[in-house]
């Protein structure tokens, strides 16, 4: 079945992310309703990924590296470890097991897709993913990746058409999170 078309549960959350219920992926995306996601940076040795999305909204966007939800399984909010994991291996092929996962921020944005017509208005979480070596793509939820140093990603930064989420970043923290 198509990733885009299950029916998916995300954490309907106030403005302080105090978490007040689920609400359907698509519902939250169409009616600009607060919810909760994630991005994970991949860092390979001195390499970090850029992700080009192949995705219903923010289509054709460069990501740093993916981006979901945490979700709702049987009624239960799934730890968010346990669903960044399940994203990896779902939007890229890699064959390890171990992974060391880092918390590093959350923010709010809010921003409008004109190609789609969605939302996103997200608590985002933060997080810094490393693996020992490239993963490639899966070409269901990818256009391609790039490995970018830490310096050519800071020099290039403005090059690269962003997903909104990580246009908020700043850049001097950017940096620093690296």
């Amino acid at each position: 079945m198509n990733y885009y078309k299950k029916i998916i549960y995300i954490p309907k959350v106030d403005k302080n992310d105090n978490l007040i219920g689920k609400i359907e992926r698509w519902e939250a995306h169409e009616k600009n309703i607060l919810h909760r996601g994630f991005t994970t940076i991949i860092k390979v040795n001195k390499y970090y990924i850029l992700q080009l999305r192949k995705h219903i909204i923010f289509d054709n966007l460069f990501d740093l590296s993916f981006s979901s939800h945490p979700i709702f399984k049987n009624n239960q909010l799934e730890d968010i470890k346990k669903t960044i994991i399940d994203t990896l291996k779902r939007e890229w092929v890699i064959d390890e097991e171990n992974f060391k996962i880092d918390f590093i921020k959350k923010y709010h944005y809010q921003e409008k897709d004109e190609k789609s017509n969605m939302f996103e208005n997200e608590i985002n979480y933060l997080f810094l993913l490393n693996l020992n070596k490239l993963p490639k793509i899966n070409p269901e939820f990818s256009y391609k990746m790039i490995p970018l140093t830490k310096e050519e990603l800071i020099k290039n930064f403005s090059k690269y058409n962003f997903v909104p989420w990580i246009k908020n970043i700043d850049l001097n923290e950017l940096k620093n999170i690296l």
